[in-house]
């Protein structure tokens, strides 16, 4: 337990501390308020709110951490963890049947639609770990095509951004792929290129500290006056590699020496192989 612990905290909080110091000085140079004190400490926390963080995508980490403390459970007794993960279920499953109205960061977090996503994610790892596929070209597909669908349905507004269902769609064709991809390199038939790899070890920069970048990179076009000599293509470009880019050197430069330093402080032993191990998110190796 805790190694699980050790190996969750160190891998989340210490990036995430760097980029919401980046992101306060950033509103202090901004004409947008001032995070207040207490929206500061819930947001260094991770803890469970209605509101955003400070770094805005974290409300994503939120829902993680809530989902590492109760699988904290499944580690700790299995029986126990059972339970509480289908007690969560029923909640979740309760509440979209009949909504209640609330206000409690709480509770906001535990109904979101994404947590469906976790156990589709549980369910994947499972599924994976004891069934072999003989024909896992064919599930990635599938969910890819479906993937696609669901996204271009979204934009033409056929389906509700904001629907059960439309979370529920996207869900299922993650899990297809992920499901159809791990099969697929575990058979041998498929190897993971070189710059997907790099992408993947960088993801929690990537995905930290991408606004920051792009925000930057803006600002530099605005003062070479760019911002309006360059196609939008271009500058699409432009933004999403320079975004990439500065995510792989975070990652490389900050994020895995300052885990490693962590980590090497720290003196809880390695335990005896678990039987559960928990997913990971992002992309992101434990």
């Amino acid at each position: 337990m805790l190694r699980y612990v050790e190996r969750r905290v160190t891998r989340i909080y210490p990036l995430y501390w760097i980029a919401t110091a980046l992101a306060l000085v950033a509103a202090g140079l901004s004409n947008h308020p001032f995070p207040t004190p207490e929206s500061i400490v819930t947001s260094l926390m991770l803890l469970p709110t209605v509101d955003f963080p400070v770094v805005n995508v974290a409300w994503t980490l939120q829902q993680e951490m809530l989902f590492y403390t109760i699988f904290a459970f499944l580690i700790w007794k299995q029986r126990v963890g059972l339970i509480i993960f289908a007690a969560w279920l029923a909640l979740l499953i309760g509440l979209q049947v009949h909504p209640i109205s609330y206000d409690f960061g709480l509770l906001v977090k535990l109904r979101s639609y994404f947590n469906f996503e976790f156990f589709m994610g549980m369910g994947a790892a499972w599924l994976t770990g004891r069934v072999k596929f003989a024909t896992p070209r064919l599930a990635l597909m599938i969910g890819l095509v479906a993937f696609i669908s669901v996204g271009v349905a979204e934009d033409t507004r056929t389906v509700s951004n904001f629907s059960i269902f439309t979370h529920l769609a996207y869900g299922f064709a993650a899990t297809s792929m992920v499901v159809g991809l791990v099969s697929w390199e575990r058979s041998g038939g498929f190897v993971v290129p070189r710059i997907l790899t790099i992408l993947g070890s960088a993801s929690y920069s990537i995905y930290l500290v991408h606004l920051l970048v792009i925000g930057a990179i803006w600002q530099v076009l605005l003062l070479l006056k760019l911002d309006t000599a360059l196609s939008a293509w271009v500058a699409y470009i432009l933004l999403v590699s320079g975004a990439a880019i500065g995510g792989v050197v975070v990652s490389n430069l900050i994020e895995k020496p300052v885990i490693a330093d962590i980590r090497r402080r720290l003196t809880v032993p390695d335990p005896q192989p678990l039987a559960i191990t928990a997913p990971t998110q992002f992309g992101r190796e434990p």
